[in-house]
């Protein structure tokens, strides 16, 4: 394995980051931090704190924003039934349709890369998936 596999990585994800933002800047008037912001909502509501947990951000930042992208229709908020303090953030109709439509034209846009390098964009999409998860439990006890 690669010594810089890491910084690698984290250069692959700014230049990733640069060219998603240009896209959705491009296509639907939105930044790709709006996107990314919405992204993890694409799977189902989430409360404030699993929201900051995906995003690595605060509980704080992330109630911060909120309001303003539910007045601008992106999202909506409700109260967890089994939960009355816990509030629940959702896409909107608008929201989900920026995400599908967003995520298939970056999707797009990096396959073509990756198949004009002969890279398996499906098995490094399973690769990055399955390590997620693993990089995360190797941590847990770590960071708390």
């Amino acid at each position: 394995m690669s010594q810089r596999l890491t910084a690698h990585l984290h250069e692959l994800v700014l230049a990733m980051d640069k060219v998603s933002d240009h896209l959705l800047s491009t296509r639907f008037g939105v930044d790709h931090n709006l996107f990314v912001f919405l992204n993890p909502l694409l799977d189902g509501a989430l409360d404030v704190t699993r929201m900051a947990e995906r995003l690595n951000l605060t509980k704080a930042a992330v109630s911060k924003r909120v309001p303003r992208l539910e007045g601008e229709g992106w999202l909506e908020t409700s109260t967890d039934p089994g939960h009355g303090r816990r509030v629940l953030v959702s896409l909107t109709p608008k929201g989900r349709d920026l995400i599908v439509e967003a995520n298939a034209l970056l999707a797009d846009r990096f396959a073509t890369i990756m198949n004009n390098l002969s890279i398996d964009s499906a098995r490094l999409d399973a690769d990055l998936q399955a390590m997620i998860p693993a990089v995360r439990a190797s941590t847990e006890g770590e960071l708390r």
